[in-house]
């Protein structure tokens, strides 16, 4: 290539007499130059020839330039301040700078220079990303510094829009920007931001690709000082960078790249920042009538919030949600809006632009010092001293013109020099410092402006190092107190100790980290995820330092090691502790739902400080509620001993929900209700700052048997659980088993159906003579029973209890004073014969037994039934009363129907007399159930209305109590508060119950059904469920009387072949324990127990693989298995005794 034929507007060979280029069309004898800039053709560094001006800017010249060595067309950066610097290109290439300066000109210069040279290498680092200009090669030369640029051949971003008619398609926009979105997180990831991105930084080339410019302000975030200068732009800078201690972060560059394409796609500049701050009137892109989904136009508004905490977090996740939300990709360049056509042939690169008040140079020209690094020890001492007798003796070229020397930007004070050549320079001065310092050379012209040799690094070291001693470590400001922590995003590891040294290297689970610096007595380093990566992955953090010694960091000079524990998930359940006790030490067991209220404030308020008041410390918020979260968000901010428990449900929007929190500063306050593994597992990846968790979990509908949720409680060091009252959670023998009770696990009750309910889930030994202290939930969630309504509601139940305990012995007498003002309803049957009553009459007619019928006590003879009903004022209400005076044989019965609806039948015959009929009963029964202890005298039973439960059942023997001046009760059971059966609680049940053996049967061929009863397993089917059950292909009788409490297996499929059980048979009930042991069935082994009432444990097991799928207690257990997906798929419990209670679980797949 003949290189003095070149063009010099496009480097390509011309014929000599050509003054228009052949292939550009540039007439080159019409280009004028002003006297400052370089002159075609000269030479720099060697191999770069120069052309034409392709732009100018404050603070530098751009040239198109060749290379002559590689033969390419590069662009040059000169770093040229206008009106300081000067440069007449008729006599020579060298800039002068200006004599008149003031005292701040040698500051200005060398950080404006600093600026530039940064910015090179920065670029430098950034080669392999496709949307970043690169830069080639870095040089000095004329008294100023040159970057040499990768030639981009277009035109920017703002002049590309304006010729496109003022506004681009969004998908072209985003399809465009994808690219240096994507640079730009590779740009964060190493630390570095931009702060300048803007349409006029933005190159769109000739096959309509698009290059990030202009890397002069960027900042690498471990830097100070210069990193920190403000760089403003009208409209594309953020809040934050109009201060100099703003907080910035890759956020920052979010903002300006959302305005960037704001400006694109409505051809508009946004508002600036600072004026959006009080009143943010920045229209939509709608608003200017662009056509965009609304939930890209939220992703660019959000992009674009005036907070930084507001935006998002990574470039990588705003580019994301805006290309996943948009309408479509658009590939290549296309036109915009008026079709019309642009010819992108304009020549352009990097030029440096600023803003900076400036003080000038001119007139002196300089000689750049250059170092020989050969000459500058690679090791220093930091306590070394250089003599006149034994100096530094420093080697390169132009040294004579040296008269100062820089570490680390520092000039060091005590510099003597002692010889100086241009090519030798001898220097006395101290050493001070540890590190890696940067050593450099200066010449200072007419005391204004300086010229600086390279840089050469030095290792410094202190050779009366202690060894350090690590003491505590800290995690983003907060100590870790703990044996363990959670790691889940970049963070800055502090580090606490004695003898802490300025240069140190940190060593994190074997990785070196050198960029440590002490700050206040605490040692920073950055842990960042790849580092993270491997901790978790290690499950421990390791942390140890080492002082930089002469031969580098040398083991014997390490400090003590602190190691952590790491975990994935990490639950702080200290807050469990701290549940129940208010300022008055009232013991207050609720948390509170924050329910069944106005959606205003003021209400939202008042009931709020009603329940604080009362002792309540944790609310629960769920959207379920109907109250609006930022209604109760500032009163629970407001007290600092008051947390929030939220529901987060598999199918919620966990990450708006983790937003919104974030943003009313409660997420610390936050205790996460959880219903499944996955939505644990995406809360914990969403919430990744905390260090710790706060979670309850919601245990009924999990997709895990008993046993897997005990092993993933276990696992997660979950210790809060709640279940609601249909959960088999709610047996308290259940919970009472040695496998439970080890873990420690604190269970809540969500809404106990009545107050007994809730009082024996608190107190189960209070209401059982088992001999082994029960233990009871921790406490219960409920809505609309307040702690003072609690307390008045426990006053009550202290009545029961009195009747409960009164034991078997106790005064009669006592026992119905109490009753008569107890509230309850009490009914009485005689048995046999209930003569000599006269000793109680007393407290029978305070009652309410008439008067005439205790005088006549035959009548207790033959046959008595009543029903009072008591009030808390000591008044009563006799509502049923029948008696006879004669032996006739004929029982007296009537039925009382209770308020709640509840009906009860009454019996009695009296004495036995010889007719076949008139055997002695005492009957109060309501189903199949006899209340009445069923024993010879008077039998009463009492009974909760309100509650329907019954209280108390005792009978007193009339006849061998006689003259007895202190008549004793008689009770046969113990601690027995016996609950009835809710109607219609049971009747919903059976109707689920129904319901779901209905669906079983429609989807039966692909189903194999296991069924196994333990204790028992027949009480309360009907049968309604004995029809919906023969679908699958019960035939067994369980609305049957014969089959009470026997064992029962059975399993269906269209595909079971034959069963061989070592005891009974397929689906019948038996007197012996029934087993199949070691079924083979589509590639799984099952092993199905069944013992009935009496037999061994009186337990169901149906195990398959080895893993236990039943909660092992009495009633029916079902496990469904899809042939299908060859899995379990649902687990279905039906505690046939109590009423029908069932929890069915659809069974999440285990892999493999």
């Amino acid at each position: 290539m003949d290189f003095s034929r070149l063009c010099i507007n496009c480097m390509k060979e011309k014929e000599p007499e050509q003054n228009i280029c052949p292939h550009c069309h540039f007439d080159q004898s019409t280009y004028v130059m002003p006297p400052y800039v370089l002159t075609p053709y000269t030479v720099l560094n060697g191999r770069y020839l120069v052309g034409k001006v392709l732009g100018k800017g404050g603070f530098g010249i751009t040239y198109i330039a060749m290379d002559m060595m590689l033969e390419r067309v590069v662009a040059i950066k000169e770093f040229f301040v206008q009106g300081y610097m000067y440069r007449d290109n008729s006599t020579s290439t060298s800039i002068s700078v200006s004599t008149s300066a003031g005292d701040s000109q040698e500051q200005y210069y060398r950080l404006n220079r600093e600026k530039f040279e940064r910015e090179a290498k920065i670029i430098a680092h950034l080669d392999d990303l496709t949307g970043i200009v690169k830069v080639y090669d870095f040089f000095y030369e004329n008294d100023t510094v040159y970057m040499v640029l990768e030639y981009l051949d277009g035109i920017n971003l703002k002049e590309y829009v304006k010729a496109q008619g003022g506004k681009l398609n969004v998908n072209e926009v985003t399809s465009k920007l994808n690219s240096v979105m994507s640079s730009l997180q590779n740009l964060h990831e190493h630390g570095i931001l931009h702060r300048d991105i803007s349409p006029d930084n933005i190159m769109v080339l000739g096959d309509g690709s698009l290059k990030l410019l202009d890397f002069g302000g960027a900042k690498i975030q471990a830097n100070t000082g210069l990193s920190n200068m403000v760089i403003a732009k009208k409209g594309y800078t953020p809040i934050e960078q109009y201060h100099t201690d703003g907080n910035q972060g890759v956020w920052t560059d979010v903002y300006a790249m959302a305005a960037t394409i704001y400006f694109c796609i409505t051809g508009q500049v946004p508002e600036e920042s600072i004026q959006r701050v009080e009143k943010d009137t920045l229209k939509k892109p709608s608003e200017l009538g662009v056509s965009m989904p609304k939930k890209q136009e939220a992703v660019l508004l959000k992009g674009l919030a005036v907070k930084g905490q507001d935006r998002y977090r990574s470039m990588e996740e705003f580019r994301r949600e805006l290309l996943s939300t948009g309408g479509g990709k658009e590939k290549g360049p296309k036109t915009g809006s008026g079709n019309k056509k642009v010819v992108i042939g304009v020549a352009a690169a990097v030029v440096v632009v600023g803003a900076v008040a400036g003080i000038g140079f001119a007139g002196a020209k300089s000689k750049q010092p250059s170092l020989d690094v050969r000459s500058i020890p690679e090791q220093l001492d930091g306590n070394t001293v250089f003599t006149e007798e034994d100096p530094l003796v420093i080697k390169g070229s132009n040294l004579s013109a040296v008269d100062s020397l820089y570490l680390d930007n520092q000039k060091v004070e005590d510099l003597k020099i002692i010889e100086k050549s241009d090519k030798e320079l001898k220097v006395a001065f101290s050493v001070e410092g540890t590190g890696d310092l940067s050593f450099y050379a200066k010449s200072h012209f007419m005391g204004l402006f300086s010229s600086s040799s390279e840089k050469a690094d030095i290792e410094v070291y202190d050779s009366e190092i202690k060894v350090p001693q690590v003491t505590e470590l800290v995690k983003n400001g907060r100590s870790i107190t703990s044996d363990a922590i959670r790691l889940k995003e970049a963070f800055t590891l502090g580090i606490k100790g004695e003898d802490l040294p300025e240069n140190v290297i940190v060593y994190v689970n074997g990785t070196a980290l050198k960029d440590g610096k002490v700050e206040d007595g605490v040692l920073n380093v950055q842990v960042d995820e790849d580092l993270i990566e491997k901790i978790n992955k290690e499950t421990k953090i390791t942390v140890q330092i080492c002082p930089k010694t002469k031969e580098g960091y040398e083991t014997s000079a390490k400090s003590n090691d602190i190691e952590k524990n790491v975990y994935g998930r990490l639950i702080d359940n200290s807050w469990i502790d701290n549940c129940w006790r208010n300022d008055a030490q009232t013991d207050v067991r609720q948390i509170m739902k924050i329910g069944g209220i106005d959606n205003n404030k003021d209400a939202v308020n008042s009931r709020l400080d009603e329940l604080y008041n009362q002792g309540v410390r944790f609310v629960e918020y769920s959207e379920s509620y109907g109250i609006d979260f930022q209604n109760i968000a500032e009163y629970i901010k407001s007290k600092e001993d008051l947390q929030l428990l939220v529901e987060v449900s598999e199918d919620m929007d966990k990450q708006t929900l983790y937003d919104m929190l974030n943003e009313a500063g409660l997420i610390q306050k936050t205790i996460a209700v959880v219903d499944t593994p996955a939505a644990f597992e995406e809360w914990n990846n969403i919430n990744k700052a905390e260090d710790y968790l706060k979670i309850m979990f919601r245990a009924d509908n999990d997709g895990m048997t008993m046993q897997q949720s005990l092993d993933y409680w276990k696992e997660y060091n979950i210790k809060a659980v709640c279940f609601g009252t249909n959960s088999y959670w709610s047996n308290v023998y259940l919970r009472n088993e040695d496998r439970v009770k080890e873990q420690n696990i604190a269970f809540f009750c969500e809404n106990p159906t009545n107050d007994e309910e809730r009082d024996f889930m608190l107190n189960p030994t209070d209401y059982t003579d088992n001999s082994e202290e029960l233990q009871g939930i921790t406490g219960f969630m409920t809505t609309f029973v307040t702690p003072e309504e609690l307390a008045q509601k426990e006053a009550t139940l202290e009545t029961a209890k009195y009747f409960r305990d009164a034991a078997d012995g106790s005064s009669i007498r006592d026992y119905l004073n109490v009753l008569s003002n107890s509230g309850y309803t009490v009914m009485f049957s005689v048995k046999d014969d209930g003569k000599e009553i006269d000793n109680i009459a007393g407290e029978l007619n305070k009652l309410g037994i008439h008067s005439d019928i205790l005088g006549a006590p035959e009548a207790f003879r033959n046959g008595y039934i009543a029903v009072v009903k008591t009030h808390t004022d000591g008044t009563s209400e006799l509502v049923l009363e029948q008696s006879k005076s004669s032996e006739d044989g004929v029982a007296l019965e009537a039925d009382y129907t209770a308020l709640n609806g509840r009906t009860f039948h009454l019996k009695s015959n009296g004495r036995k007399d010889d007719a076949d009929d008139a055997s002695p009963v005492a009957e109060i029964s309501s189903g199949t159930v006899n209340y009445a202890s069923n024993e010879a005298g008077l039998n009463i039973v009492v009974y909760d209305e309100e509650n329907d439960c019954i209280v108390d059942r005792i009978w007193y023997d009339a006849w061998n109590n006689q003259g007895n001046d202190n008549p004793p009760l008689s009770k046969n059971h113990g601690k027995e508060w016996i609950s009835l059966k809710y109607t219609d609680k049971k009747e919903e049940r059976k109707q689920h119950i129904i319901e779901y053996f209905n669906n079983l049967a429609v989807n039966k061929d692909n189903y194999m059904v296991i069924m196994a009863v333990g204790d028992e397993g027949t009480s309360n089917m009907d049968t309604d469920i004995q029809n919906a059950m023969s679908q699958i292909g019960v035939t067994a009788a369980f609305d049957g009387d014969d089959s009470f409490q026997k064992s029962y297996v059975g399993l269906f499929a269209n595909d079971l072949g034959e069963l061989s059980f070592t005891n009974g048979s397929n689906d019948e009930f038996s007197d012996m324990k029934i087993s199949l042991n070691d079924f083979s069935y589509d590639g799984h082994s099952f092993n199905v127990i069944s013992e009935g009432n009496g037999l061994e444990d009186s337990l169901a097991q149906i195990v398959m693989d080895g893993q236990e799928m039943t909660n092992e207690q009495r009633g029916l257990h079902i496990l469904v298995y899809d042939k299908t997906t060859h899995q379990p798929v649902n687990y279905t419990w039906i505690d046939c005794y109590d009423s029908l209670k069932y929890n069915s679980i659809d069974l999440v797949p285990q892999n493999n």
